[in-house]
């Protein structure tokens, strides 16, 4: 692996201090182990070392998952369920504290446009309000996800309904979190490249979004949004 033993791994990096595993619910049963290992022992043995060493760390976990059927049906070791649930906070989905939703949109909206390097600063009134209607199957993160792309496509200092996906603007039935999502990603493209083919070059598009370019052409076939014809040698 070209470990090396005298490197410091995460846990040793972060001793006296605080880890945060999110997600703690998708460790396999053998992760579960080492971890409850951890836990219970205080120490830890580097990859590719013999000797073990002490840490001292406070573990913060999160899961979306119920921790309590996983344990039920074996797929969560019970004995690590009680070694982390010491203090439990249950946060409601974000569909059930919509006055989040406001706070949370202004603090993605102020990162996003930072990071990016644009001027976006406002979210239009009704705009808002598709976000306050939405039912969030994905929660937080897809909050965060939408308002990444409307800060991407925003052409002016104010998030507009258009900037937002389709499902969103549409009045749509709700259909499970996995349909959803990969509905959002086909919608997302698809939009991005109908709005902006016209002002960046293949190169340039085909990097905003992260694909190579035979990728965006055979996307453009698909969805008979360009009559190019394929280059003769698409960049990988």
């Amino acid at each position: 692996t070209g470990a090396v033993a005298s490197k410091k791994g995460l846990f040793e990096e972060a001793d006296g201090g605080t880890v945060f595993l999110d997600e703690i619910g998708d460790l396999d049963q053998s992760l579960q182990a080492k971890l409850l290992r951890v836990i219970d022992d205080h120490e830890v043995r580097p990859v590719g070392g013999v000797q073990t060493r002490e840490i001292d760390i406070r573990f913060i976990t999160a899961t979306n998952r119920d921790i309590v059927k996983m344990v039920k049906d074996g797929f969560f070791r019970e004995d690590l369920y009680y070694r982390i649930n010491v203090v439990t906070l249950n946060v409601p989905p974000l569909r059930e504290r919509k006055e989040d939703i406001i706070i949370l949109a202004g603090h993605f909206l102020q990162k996003y446009s930072s990071e990016i390097g644009k001027g976006v600063k406002f979210i239009d009134d009704a705009a808002m309000k598709l976000l306050m209607d939405y039912y969030w199957p994905g929660n937080v993160r897809e909050l965060k996800n939408i308002l990444e792309r409307a800060v991407l496509i925003a052409e002016g200092n104010t998030v507009f309904p258009e900037n937002l996906p389709v499902s969103l603007r549409s009045s749509m039935p709700f259909v499970p979190e996995s349909i959803e999502r990969a509905l959002s990603i086909e919608d997302y493209t698809k939009e991005f490249i109908l709005i902006y083919q016209k002002k960046y070059n293949e190169q340039q598009l085909s990097g905003m979004l992260g694909i190579t370019r035979k990728s965006l052409w055979e996307k453009r076939k698909k969805w008979g949004l360009s009559r190019k014809e394929q280059p003769e040698h698409p960049l990988e």
